[in-house]
C-alpha cells in the first residue's frame, strides 16, 4: 500500500470522546474512503478548514492494531494522539489547501502498512551499517589496554583479570561463539567480525525504531548516526562500547513495542558493562514519576538481579590495584576525572604512577582515610588541551543535536518526563550518560557514545515534530554531519594524534584550535537554523 501521510508529523492530542469504527477494512480502500470523506467535508466548510486523514498504530505494549480516521476538532500538542487514555502513532495526508486540526473517527486497518515501513527502514539501516563497515574497515592489530583482558575472557582464562573488567563477559563470549561457529581462532579477526555484525545490528535496530516512529522518510534520520563516534567504536573492536550501543538500541525498540519484553535485555546490558545501572536508575525514576508502579518495581527487581549477577562475576577476580572496593573506586573516579577532563588538572597517586606524569609535589594520605593501597597523592600540572578536547568532543560527537535537546529542555523537564515511556527514558538516561562521559575515565571519547539515546531517539523525535519542511530537515542533517566529522577532516590536514591504533577522532594541538573555531561557526548557524517551525494557522 502506498504510504499515507507524506506530510510532516505534527503532534496532536485527541480531546473529547472517540467513536468506534469498522473492522477488517482493507487499507487501500480505507484510505480512499476516508480521503474522499475528508474532501467532501472540507468542501462544505470554509477554505481555512481543509481536512486530512490520520493513520496510526497503538504504541503502548500492543502493536497488533492500527487505526485511521478523518473529521473536525483535534486540539493540543504532544507527539501522540490519545484514544481511550492510550497514545497512538499517526500519519497525516493533506486533502487540500493548508493543514488544519480536524475531528477523526477510529477504524481498524491492517498492520501491514507499518510493517512494510519498518522492514524497509531496517533494511536501509542494515545497508548503511554494512557500507560503513566496508569503507572504514580497520586493520588487524593486537589488543591493548583492557582489550587484553577481554581476549583472556573470550579464551575462558580468568586468571589475572582485574575486577574492573571481570563482569563484562557478554561481548567476549559473543566473540567466542562466533569463533566456534566459523572455526576461527579467538584473535583480532574474530573480534573484527563481531564488530561488523554489531555495527549492522545497531543501524538496523535504529532504522526499525525510526520506521515505527516516523511517518515520512524515516531513513533520512539514520544519517544523523553516521558519526566519527560510531566509527571509532567500530574500529576499536576489542572494546565493548558499540556492542553495548547495539543492545541498547534493541532495548529501546523493545521498550517502544512492549515494555515487558525490554526487561530481559537489561540483564544482557548489565553483563556487558556495569554502567547499565544508570539505565535502571533512569527507568525506575521515569516510571515512578509517572506512577507506573508495576513496571517500576519490575525494573527495579531486574536491576537488582543484574547487580547481583555482576557481583558474582567480579567476586573471584583480581582486586583492583588501588585495593579499595569498586563502589568507592567509582565514587573517587568522578572528582579525579572532573579535575582532569574538565579543569585540565592532573593528579597523581602512587597506585597509578605508571599511567600519569611525574608529580610536581607529593603528600601522604592520612591513615584514617582508609584508601587501601593509596598512600600518596600528588599534582602533575595543568594541561589546557584536556578541557579543550572535552569541549570539542561534546560539541561534535552528535553533530548539532545538542542544540535540539537544549531547546526542548527549555520548555521544562517535567513535560519531557510525561512523554511516551521510551522517549522519556531515552531523554533521562542519555542525558546522564552524556554528562558523565568526561567523568567516567581518562578517555571520554569512548564513553560519550553511551549518551546516544538522548540525541538519536529523543532528539530525532523532537526534530520530526518541530520541523515540517523538507528543506529545513535536510539543512539540519547536513549541518549536523559537518559538525560531527570536523575532528576527522581536520586531523587529515593537520595530522592526528591517535588514541589507539584505529582512532580517527583525535587531533593535534593546532588541529584542536582549528576544530573549535569551526565548531563555533557551525553552532552559530545551527542555533539560527534550529528555530522550530511555527504551527499551522487554524
Amino acid at each position: 500500500m502506498e504510504r499515507l501521510g507524506n506530510g510532516g508529523g505534527e503532534a496532536l492530542a485527541l480531546e473529547g470522546g472517540e467513536r468506534g469504527g469498522e473492522n477488517g477494512v482493507r487499507a487501500a480502500e480505507l484510505a480512499e474512503q476516508l480521503a474522499g470523506h475528508a474532501r467532501a467535508q472540507a468542501g462544505s466548510e470554509s477554505q481555512r478548514q481543509p481536512a486530512y486523514v490520520i493513520v496510526g498504530v497503538h504504541r503502548e505494549g500492543n502493536q497488533g492494531r492500527a487505526y485511521a480516521g478523518a473529521g473536525g476538532s483535534v486540539k493540543g500538542s504532544g507527539r501522540s494522539i490519545t484514544t481511550h487514555g492510550r497514545p497512538h502513532f499517526y500519519e497525516r495526508r493533506e486533502c487540500g489547501g493548508t493543514y488544519t486540526r480536524q475531528e477523526f473517527e477510529l477504524v481498524d486497518v491492517p498492520f501491514l502498512i507499518v510493517n512494510r515501513r519498518v522492514l524497509g527502514t531496517a533494511g536501509v539501516g542494515c545497508l548503511l551499517g554494512g557500507l560503513l563497515a566496508l569503507v572504514f574497515r580497520p586493520s588487524l592489530y593486537p589488543p591493548y589496554v583492557e582489550g587484553i583482558a577481554y581476549v583472556d575472557i573470550a579464551n575462558l582464562d580468568f586468571r589475572g583479570i582485574p575486577s574492573y573488567y571481570a563482569g563484562r563477559v557478554l561481548h567476549p563470549f559473543a566473540v567466542r561463539l562466533v569463533a566456534a561457529v566459523f572455526h576461527l581462532p579467538i584473535d583480532a579477526r574474530a573480534f573484527l567480525w563481531v564488530s561488523i555484525a554489531v555495527l549492522i545490528i545497531f543501524f538496523s535496530s535504529l532504522g526499525a525504531y525510526y520506521g515505527l516512529e516516523f511517518s515520512s522518510a524515516p531513513e533520512m534520520w539514520l544519517l544523523l548516526a553516521v558519526t566519527i563516534t560510531v566509527v571509532d567504536a567500530y574500529r576499536n573492536y576489542y572494546w565493548h562500547d558499540l556492542f553495548h550501543a547495539a543492545l541498547c538500541a534493541l532495548f529501546f525498540l523493545a521498550l517502544r513495542a512492549n515494555w515487558w519484553t525490554s526487561l530481559p535485555i537489561v540483564l544482557l546490558l548489565y553483563v556487558t558493562r556495569e554502567s547499565t545501572i544508570v539505565l535502571v536508575v533512569a527507568l525506575v525514576a521515569v516510571t515512578a514519576f509517572r506512577r507506573q508502579w508495576p513496571f517500576c518495581l519490575s525494573a527495579l527487581a531486574v536491576g537488582l538481579a543484574g547487580m547481583g549477577l555482576e557481583s558474582a562475576l567480579v567476586a573471584h577476580a583480581v582486586p583492583n590495584k588501588h585495593g579499595i572496593s569498586m563502589v568507592l573506586l567509582d565514587v573517587l573516579k568522578i572528582p579525579f576525572n572532573f579535575a582532569l577532563n574538565i579543569c585540565g588538572l592532573e593528579f597523581w597517586t602512587n597506585t597509578n604512577a605508571a599511567t600519569t606524569l611525574a608529580p610536581k609535589w607529593i603528600a601522604s594520605v592520612p591513615t584514617w582515610l582508609h584508601l587501601g593501597n593509596i598512600r600518596q597523592v600528588g599534582f602533575s600540572g595543568f594541561f589546557w588541551e584536556l578541557p579543550a578536547r572535552t569541549l570539542l568532543l561534546l560539541s561534535t560527537a552528535f553533530g548539532i543535536l545538542p542544540l535540539i535537546v537544549i531547546r526542548a529542555a527549555r520548555r521544562g523537564w517535567g513535560r519531557l518526563l510525561l512523554r511516551r515511556l521510551d522517549l522519556s527514558t531515552a531523554c533521562v538516561y542519555g542525558t546522564l550518560m552524556f554528562v558523565l562521559a568526561p567523568l567516567q575515565g581518562t578517555i571520554p571519547s569512548r564513553y560519550v557514545l553511551y549518551g546516544w539515546p538522548v540525541f538519536w531517539i529523543f532528539g530525532v523525535a523532537t526534530l520530526e515534530a518541530a520541523y515540517r519542511g523538507w528543506r529545513r530537515r535536510i539543512e539540519i542533517v547536513a549541518l549536523s554531519a559537518c559538525a560531527a566529522w570536523i575532528p576527522a577532516v581536520v586531523g587529515l590536514v593537520t595530522g592526528p594524534v591517535p588514541r589507539g591504533p584505529e582512532s580517527l577522532s583525535d587531533v593535534s594541538r593546532s588541529g584542536l584550535l582549528i576544530s573549535l573555531a569551526l565548531v563555533v561557526v557551525i553552532y552559530i548557524c545551527g542555533w539560527r537554523l534550529a528555530e522550530p517551525d511555527k504551527p499551522p494557522v487554524e
